[in-house]
Parts: structure tokens; sequence; C-alpha cells
């Protein structure tokens, strides 16, 4: 009987499998606070401003876990991170803490967050606008020309 590593399609899922795990053992995890700064390490004690973690610091690789720590990030947003398909980018809200992305109050934000980037997962943190003023053309219980 042979052995099931003899195969070439058992080398090759072998093979497979040691890059994913080799892939995730170098995984780095970063740190998003609102107090943070584009000059930061994007450790828990240096960390990032969302703005610059959201650009693709040139340290982010696939695979990589950016954690946003609670408190309130107010603005406008564009996340410029790239993933891969098997390795992609996490954008998570720290464990036990609430991260919330407000647009504020200002008439001229037309979009909180724009996610430009691929292979990007955003996990936790709560995306919403805290002005009141809305207005629509559509008579509808969900609004299209919102943002």
């Amino acid at each position: 009987m042979p052995k099931a590593m003899d195969s070439p399609k058992s080398i090759r899922v072998f093979a497979l499998l040691l890059f994913f795990l080799a892939s995730s053992l170098h995984a780095t995890q970063y740190h998003i606070r609102t107090d943070g700064t584009p000059t930061g390490t994007g450790t828990s004690s240096s960390a990032w401003s969302l703005a610059y973690g959201l650009s693709h610091p040139s340290v982010v690789r696939p695979g990589d876990t950016l954690w946003v720590h609670g408190g309130t990030y107010l603005g406008q947003f564009t996340s410029a991170l790239n993933g891969t398909s098997s390795l992609p980018i996490v954008v998570r809200q720290y464990p036990g803490e609430r991260a919330i992305i407000n647009g504020g109050t200002d008439p001229q934000r037309n979009t909180i967050l724009t996610v430009s980037g691929t292979y990007t997962w955003f996990w936790g943190p709560e995306v919403w606008s805290s002005d009141p003023d809305r207005v629509s053309t559509q008579a509808t219980s969900d609004p299209g020309d919102i943002s």
C-alpha cells in the first residue's frame, strides 16, 4: 500500500499548507488609537491614527491585523489596504472595547468610510453618522440617496 505522501498531489497539498502556516506565523499586529499619530510605530504604546493605519503604511503586509482601540474616530476615512485572497488584512475592533467611526455633522461629507483597497476585512468597528439632518428625495423607508 503506498504512503499518503508519495503522491504528487499530497506533496503539493502539504507544501501549500506549510506555505500558509509560515505566512501566518509572520503576520504582525498593529494598533490604532484615537490619540494615535502618523509618526507612531503601530505598537500599543505608540499607536497609529486611523487615517494613517488605513493608508497602507509600508510595513503592513497581507495577513496582518490592525487593532482599532475603543473611542470615537471623527471624520471621513479611506482604506487603501491591500491584502490577498488567502491572506486578507484584518481591521478589527480591539476585544472588549467599542470603536466608532463617526462621519460627524458636516453636511459636506458624503462618505464616511471609502474602501479602495482589496481583500481587507473590517470586523467590529461601528460606522455611522451623528448628523441628525438627513435629506432624501426618495419617499421610501430605505432611501438610496443618503450616504
